[in-house]
């Protein structure tokens, strides 16, 4: 009868062991779940007891720095191009401009991401920022300078869609400051288009 219980109170053991390590193992795929930057995707776990990391939630400027964050950082791979690359010397000139307000821009929304819990760094990949098939001379210079006015075009019409759609006066407030550097890099950029022809 001693083997029995023993072997009862064993196998009862194993069990609350085996229960607690599944449990635990729930909440780190839960806390490795929500440090996933892709905003869009859900996961049913997350909403399981056991997570003790709140779930972050799209909001407008989670949006817009989803798109912002890593659109200036190829800007940055971008102007570094046009600094080694460019043959102009308006392209290197302005280049260095451009990306001086660039990582001024970088430090200011990375200052506003730490001081704001429910915001999130997006995910950054510049693989492709420089994506000019044109050996460096005339051609690449071309290509680069036709790329960055589409560039600032586009990230513009972002801006003024972030500048509608945003509800914090900080984050609008540094949009609409944003903005403004922006439509003078388009300015430069279309400049720098008139002296090659």
């Amino acid at each position: 009868m001693k083997i029995i219980k023993i072997t009862s109170c064993f196998a009862a053991a194993l069990l609350i062991i085996s229960c607690n390590d599944t449990a635990t193992e729930k909440t780190t795929t839960n806390l490795d779940t929500t440090n996933n930057m892709d905003n869009s995707r859900t996961d049913n776990t997350m909403n399981d007891q056991n997570t003790t990391t709140p779930m972050s939630t799209s909001s407008p400027e989670q949006d817009a720095l989803n798109y912002l964050v890593p659109k200036n950082a190829g800007e940055i791979a971008f102007l570094n191009a046009g600094i080694s690359n460019g043959k102009m010397k308006d392209i290197k000139d302005h280049s260095r401009m451009m990306l001086a307000d660039h990582k001024k821009l970088s430090e200011e929304v990375g200052k506003y991401i730490k001081a704001h819990s429910n915001i999130n760094m997006p995910n950054i990949d510049t693989t492709n920022a420089v994506n000019i098939n044109a050996s460096p001379g005339n051609e690449w210079d071309k290509a680069w300078t036709e790329k960055l006015i589409s560039d600032h075009e586009e990230i513009l019409g972002k801006l003024n869609d972030a500048e509608k759609n945003v509800t914090d006066a900080e984050f609008k407030k540094m949009v609409m400051s944003t903005k403004k550097t922006v439509e003078h890099h388009l300015e430069m950029g279309k400049m720098i288009q008139k002296k090659m022809k």
